[in-house]
């Protein structure tokens, strides 16, 4: 396997992914000829690589394709079994790389749904249903954050009366709140508490948080519109 092999593997393959084939195509050459170490890099890198496509969701065939036009070049059985072991190797590392971007694709649209509404003016409520893990939740409040800061709002009111939250969660999120970096001028209080939960965090401090029984006592906090 000379360099004109590897000339001719690289054939089609894009200017800026040159470089990547050659470390491959070196270890490539150690791993044919039965070492481990060689082997396992090299699986390891293509691996990483196809988890990296499918996360960006391109797809398969671009990290199968190298490994296929390689049977062209070298179809001995030792060159075949590690072309096999490393197609399997860019498959599933492919799917884990998918399954990635799926997940990432719909917490965002998860959050894209937690409604923000403004039931007075400088008043900002975030609505938070169903269950909620710490990502979610962060995710969540961080775009509330945002939203009442970017339109001035005074208070920020978060509605947990119909997600499904644990109580050790809450805790963590909205005791950190003071460290975040939000206005001083912006008031945080949280609105709803089921009553297992109330239970839960009865005599737990959640810094800069204020409780609310409802709506109706948070809004009058507020003061006048």
């Amino acid at each position: 396997m000379d360099r004109d092999h590897f000339e001719r593997w690289c054939q089609g393959t894009p200017p800026d992914r040159q470089p990547l084939l050659e470390r491959w195509w070196n270890a490539w050459r150690l791993g044919r000829r039965g070492d481990p170490g060689a082997r396992s890099e090299l699986a390891r890198q293509v691996a990483l690589d196809a988890s990296a496509a499918g996360e960006r969701g391109e797809l398969c065939s671009r990290s199968l394709d190298p490994w296929l036009r390689l049977r062209h070049l070298d179809a001995s059985a030792e060159a075949l079994a590690l072309q096999d072991e490393l197609l399997r190797a860019a498959a599933d590392a492919h799917a884990i790389g998918v399954a990635r971007r799926v997940a990432r694709l719909e917490a965002g649209d998860a959050v894209r749904r937690v409604p923000i509404v403004s039931p007075r003016e400088g008043v900002v409520a975030v609505v938070l249903a169903g269950p909620m893990d710490a990502a979610l939740l962060d995710a969540a409040l961080d775009r509330a954050f945002r939203h009442a800061v970017a339109t001035g709002a005074r208070q920020l009111l978060i509605d947990v009366a119909r997600s499904e939250v644990e109580a050790d969660l809450l805790v963590r999120t909205l005791s950190g709140l003071p460290d975040v970096g939000l206005p001083a001028a912006l008031a945080v209080g949280i609105v709803g508490l089921p009553g297992a939960l109330e239970a839960n965090l009865h005599g737990r401090e959640l810094r800069g948080v204020t409780r609310y029984r409802g709506w109706s006592d948070a809004l009058t906090q507020a003061g006048p519109a």
